[in-house]
């Protein structure tokens, strides 16, 4: 178990930091920037990171983690309720987190992260389940992801006025039934 003062520590460098790229861009921002915003002097950064580039790649890695802890809800079936609450709800409580997504300059690299990750499992499970052949399933797996990303990306940059229902409702039914005819009908 980790000491709870470290605990602390991180997650004020991780706020700090996360704060910086609200205002900055990544390349700007400095160990004396992160450090003076989380009011800790350099060798208590340098404690736990060895720049902001390491810093920046530790963050990167939280969220696709956070991600496909969701992601791990879906049992390849039409039922996407638990993995799509479990998603929102990370979404929302991690919001400066998943900013790293859906605002950051190098937003392209961490969806990547995720495609990657989730991509094997999911095309390995559609081809098992349909007659669709492996080109196919990576045409549809870019098409789902992109979508998929795109309705939470209005829903995160609206800072979630859109009514959350609405939007579950929506990115279930991309889910399902844009894929249905292709993957769940024989």
């Amino acid at each position: 178990m980790k000491d709870k003062r470290i605990e602390k520590t991180l997650k004020n460098i991780e706020n700090s930091f996360l704060y910086l790229l609200e205002i900055k861009k990544f390349q700007n921002i400095t160990v004396t920037d992160i450090c003076k915003k989380a009011n800790i002097n350099r060798c208590t950064f340098y404690a736990h990171y060895d720049n902001t580039f390491v810093l920046l790649e530790a963050l990167q890695k939280k969220l696709v983690n956070e991600f496909l802890e969701s992601f791990n809800e879906y049992n390849f079936d039409t039922n996407s309720k638990k993995m799509i609450d479990l998603l929102f709800k990370e979404i929302k409580e991690n919001k400066k987190l998943f900013s790293l997504l859906f605002s950051f300059e190098n937003q392209e690299n961490i969806a990547k992260l995720i495609e990657e990750n989730m991509k094997q499992q999911t095309i390995d499970h559609w081809l098992k389940e349909s007659n669709i052949s492996i080109e196919e399933a990576d045409l549809l797996f870019s098409y789902i992801v992109s979508g998929g990303n795109a309705i939470l990306k209005k829903w995160y940059d609206s800072n979630f006025s859109i009514d959350e229902d609405k939007v579950k409702k929506l990115f279930d039914q991309v889910i399902k039934y844009g894929l249905y005819d292709f993957i769940y009908t024989k």
